[in-house]
Formats: structure tokens, C-alpha cells, sequence
């Protein structure tokens, strides 16, 4: 897809005034769209707010640049030379991938770069274009904001043109090619931008014209996805609907090339997204379905048949993203996966092929959730968690979610992964030579439960149970870490430890809040306390695991 360096086209758009007021703009940010993908790249935010890439790059210089009919284009980088999953910038919510891609920072501010950047910087500073923004999206030739009193702006180039403001009442925004699609906060759904088929009559008989003056499509509508001539969308009930052009039967009319106004395709649908060639549903209980072309296997059911009908792919889905022949789904536990074209490097594999993958690929842990809070560590423990990141001290499930509760599952997850970089061999192999015994326990086949019990580190609750996700409390936490140390051969530096409340200390952890206090490891809470029995958080648990760490490597 080429970059076009448009004039702005005069779009003008009276919105109705809708009794429901703009929604306010959330005191803890929420995020967005979390995954895009575009003809270049492909796009993640994860729980704590950062930006990753992955896919063809480009490079910079001015033996790159070539001048093709009116517009500049970067050459990409040569065959072979895509990139594994990138971190690229942090304190993001959303990210859209058009012709250029844009970001909504935590703070409200809308930044746009081009797909020719050099992937090899932080690149998310680009240009702030809009601030107070709740919704964005980026689609070919076309760049939306809808901000927090709930006005649409639209524009063709960041760099070049001035927003256009329409008035009033706008929840979402969904772009494709030269066109897009408003979702009112009434759930009225409006067109706008070249209509190549997705206004077909008895709607309109402009077919083929500019529509600036945006035409309400249907009522009850809760969000949209365009391609280049037909749209999907999903209604308030869960209804899905489509009309356009009917490319690969994507419309459920094998007979007709046309489908001129809304029609019922399915039911109990969450979210939808389409490349105008293959389509994926969300359906509400988390099952993932997709139909149309699938010559690069973008339907991931294992095969390259096209299908007319939705096949089931997966479940446990939160959300999908498509683009081209390239398919993207985001589970629920926060894994994303994707499968179809890797012409780009869209699969995060670090190379480009032309081959069909049709079996999904696990591409990242962590993801954030649509909908979700935005969990960024507390300045205190920021630096902290950027070092435990920068050295992978840590499972990358545990880098988000800071101020939530670790649970004693999670804590084992860590102390493994802390054991293993500081003794640069598994904990498996350490357990062998130490000559651990087994353990089992009736509620968890966790893997890193077991090493972890097998060297000491953790222990059961009683009747062979582990409780895995049961909070662990800061006591529990000083156990841990002292076992973890133990495995290592920290000498046992103790002295007592002078809070107010070491009374409240159990008889079995005196030694342990001991150690992690003589250490440095854990400190207490304001008021001389330590709170033993307080709930551990993840931010907590990190700091300390990084301050253990550096203390083994010490001594």
C-alpha cells in the first residue's frame, strides 16, 4: 500500500446531539485497540503500557528514497532482514496501523509516525497532532480521532493537512481505504469517504463518489470494521451485519455480487475485523470463527481452502485484528497469536517467507487487554522494573499488572526464573544435582510450582494442596526469597528485625523477615511496620526479586 500525499478533500458533517453525554476521559487511562497490523509491521501494547513491533523495517538514508509518480517512498530493508518483537516505546494505551500509524499516549495525546521509520529507537515521541483523546484509528489514506467531548476529527496526512472537526455525540471510529465509519454514542452508525460499493442503493446511488456528507446507515449499532467495499457490523445485541461488495462470499451471498443494505449474518458477536477478503468474529463467549480466502492460511484451521462459512479457530479470545492475508488473535490470558501471510514478517518469526501458515503462532506473552487499566509501575519501582525487563529476570506475564496482587503461583514463577539467571542453568539441572525430591500437590501441575517445591523454595498449604492462586502475603514473600537465596548459597545474614508490629510476624517467618530486612531485600511500610500479613504485590515482589538478584551476583 503506497503513502499518499493528499490534499485535504472538504468533508463537512452535522452530528445530532445525543441526549448521552461524551464519555469523560477515565482518571486511570483505559486501553484501546492493543494490536494492529498493517502491509509492513505488526503492532502490541502490553499491560504495562509498552510498545512492541515486529516485521519489515525500514531504513533511512537518502540512497533509500524514491520519488514514484508524486510521492516518496523508503526502500525496505533486503529479504531476510524483518525483526523479532521490538519494544519501541511506553506509557501507550492504543495503536491503529494505516498508510502511517498512530498512537494514543496515556496522558491523552494522539502521535503519528510513518511506516518508514528506522525500527531501532523509541520511536513513539513522532508527532503529537491532537491531545484529549479517547479513540483513534489509522487506515489507508485516512487518520480519525475522536476526542474526550466527543468530537471526530479526520484528516489525510498528519504532516500535511489540518484536522477537519465534526460536531458532536461520537463514541468510535473505524477507517478503511479513503473511508470510514462513526459510531454515535446513540449507537447510530454514519459513513463517510469513498464509497466503492458499501453504500450501495437503496441507501444512496453515489456508489463510486466521495461522500462528505456522511450518511446514517443503521440505528443500534456497537462498533464497525470497513475494508475497501463492504462493512461488518456488530449491533448492540450481538447482531453481526454486512453490505458491500460480496469478495469471496465474505458476505454469506455466494449468488450476488452486491449486497445493497444491511444484512443479518450472525448472532452472540463480540467484536469483528475483516480485510475486505477474509473476515474474523469474537463471539461472546470468547470463541474465535473466521471465513473467505485463506491461499496463505489466514483462517487458521490448518489448511489453505477457502470457507463460505465461519470455522471455529480457537477460544478463550478477547480480540482480533486482519489485515491483507495476515490474522492476529489476543486470548484472554494475554497471549497473542497469529497465522496466514508472513511476506513482511507479520508472524514475528524474524524472517519473510511466502509460504501459508495456517496453524496460529504464539508471538507474545503480556498483551493488554481492550477495556483494561492501564498498570504502570509506581515511580519508586519503575527503574527497577525496567532493569528486571532489560536483564529477563522476570516471566513476562508477571510485566504488567503492578498494583495487583501476586499470587503464590506467580511468586513461584519468579523465584524460578531469578534462580535460573543467577545460577545460568536451569532449575530443573540445579534440582538434579541437589538430588531434590519429587513433590506433587492436588491443585496445580505448574511446572515451575514443582521445581520450585522440589528445591525448597516453596511449600504446600496442607492436604497436598499448593493454593497457586491464593494471594501471597509479604511474609510468605520473605520465605521465598530466602529459600531461593538458600538454593544459591547466600550465607544466612541475619539480625533481628525492629518493626513495630513483629509481633504480628509468624513463629515460621521470623527468620525470613529477618533475612530479607538484614539484606536490603524487602523493606518495610511507612510506620516502622512490615505488614506481614498484607498481600504482596507484583511491583513488590519484582523490586525484591531484583534486589536478590544483585546480591547473588555480589557475593
Amino acid at each position: 500500500m503506497k503513502k499518499a500525499v493528499c490534499l485535504l478533500l472538504a468533508l463537512t458533517l452535522v452530528w445530532p446531539v445525543c441526549a448521552a453525554a461524551p464519555p469523560a476521559r477515565a482518571a486511570v487511562p483505559l486501553f484501546g485497540r492493543t494490536v494492529a497490523v498493517n502491509t509492513w509491521n505488526a503492532f502490541a501494547v502490553r499491560a504495562d503500557g509498552s510498545l512492541w513491533v515486529w516485521g519489515q523495517a525500514a531504513r533511512s538514508g537518502p540512497e533509500d528514497r524514491e520519488d514514484r509518480g508524486g510521492w516518496v517512498a523508503e526502500t525496505p530493508l533486503p529479504e531476510g532482514e524483518c525483526l523479532t518483537a521490538r519494544r519501541v516505546g511506553d506509557d501507550i494505551v492504543s495503536v491503529a496501523a494505516g498508510t502511517e500509524v498512530f498512537v494514543l499516549k496515556a496522558d491523552g495525546a494522539a502521535r503519528t509516525f510513518p511506516n518508514t521509520i528506522r525500527w531501532d529507537k523509541d520511536v513513539t515521541a513522532g508527532t503529537q497532532v491532537m491531545d484529549n483523546v479517547q479513540a483513534l484509528d489509522a487506515g489507508a489514506g485516512l487518520l480519525a480521532t475522536v476526542r474526550t467531548d466527543g468530537s471526530l476529527w479526520v484528516w489525510h496526512s498528519a504532516v500535511t493537512a489540518t484536522a477537519q472537526r465534526r460536531e458532536a455525540g461520537t463514541a468510535d471510529v473505524a477507517l478503511g481505504v479513503e473511508n470510514g465509519l462513526a459510531v454515535g454514542t446513540d449507537g447510530t452508525l454514519w459513513f463517510f469517504g469513498f464509497d466503492n460499493g458499501q453504500l450501495s442503493a437503496p441507501l444512496t446511488d453515489r456508489a463510486g463518489d466521495y461522500i462528505s456528507e456522511p450518511v446514517r446507515v443503521m440505528g443500534g449499532v456497537a462498533s464497525a470494521a470497513p475494508s475497501f467495499a463492504s462493512v461488518l457490523a456488530v449491533g448492540a445485541d450481538g447482531t453481526l451485519w454486512g453490505w458491500g461488495r460480496n469478495e469471496r462470499g465474505l458476505l454469506f451471498a455466494a449468488a450476488e455480487a452486491r449486497v445493497s443494505a444491511p444484512r443479518r449474518m450472525m448472532a452472540d458477536v463480540a467484536e469483528v475485523d475483516q480485510s475486505g477478503r477474509h473476515a474474523a468474529v469474537v463471539k461472546r463467549d470468547g470463541s474465535l470463527w473466521t471465513w473467505g480466502e485463506n491461499t496463505a492460511g489466514q483462517l487458521g484451521d490448518g489448511t489453505v481452502q477457502n470457507r463460505s462459512e465461519p470455522v471455529r479457530v480457537m477460544d478463550g479470545v478477547a480480540d482480533v485484528a486482519v489485515f491483507g492475508a495476515a490474522t492476529l488473535a489476543l486470548k484472554n490470558d494475554g497471549t497473542l497469536w497469529a497465522w496466514g501471510s508472513n511476506r513482511s514478517g507479520q508472524l514475528g518469526l524474524g524472517y519473510p517467507d511466502a509460504d501459508p501458515h495456517p496453524v496460529p503462532v504464539k508471538i507474545l506473552d503480556g498483551v493488554a487487554l481492550p477495556g483494561a487499566p492501564l498498570s504502570a509501575p509506581a515511580p519508586w519501582a519503575r527503574a527497577a522494573v525496567e532493569e528486571i525487563r532489560a536483564r529477563g529476570l522476570a516471566p513476562d506475564a508477571l510485566l504488567g499488572g503492578y498494583q495487583t496482587t501476586m499470587t503464590r503461583a506467580e511468586c513461584a514463577r519468579l523465584m524460578v526464573s531469578l534462580v535460573e539467571n543467577a545460577a545460568g542453568e536451569s532449575a530443573a539441572a540445579l534440582a538434579g544435582r541437589r538430588a531434590a525430591r519429587n513433590v506433587t500437590f492436588t491443585d496445580t501441575n505448574d511446572p515451575a510450582v514443582l521445581t520450585a517445591a522440589a528445591l525448597g523454595i516453596v511449600a504446600g498449604v496442607g492436604g497436598g494442596r499448593f493454593a497457586p492462586e491464593r494471594p501471597v502475603t509479604r511474609e510468605q514473600m520473605a520465605r521465598m526469597l530466602r529459600g531461593a537465596a538458600a538454593v544459591l548459597g547466600l550465607p544466612g545474614k541475619l539480625s533481628s528485625a525492629a518493626y513495630a508490629d513483629a509481633a504480628d510476624v509468624a513463629a515460621w517467618a521470623r527468620a525470613d523477615v529477618d533475612f530479607v530486612s538484614a539484606h536490603a531485600v524487602m523493606n518495610g511500610v511507612p510506620g516502622g511496620r512490615f505488614a506481614p500479613k498484607r498481600p504482596c504485590t507484583r511491583e513488590t515482589g519484582l523490586v525484591a526479586a531484583l534486589r536478590l538478584y544483585k546480591l547473588l551476583k555480589t557475593d
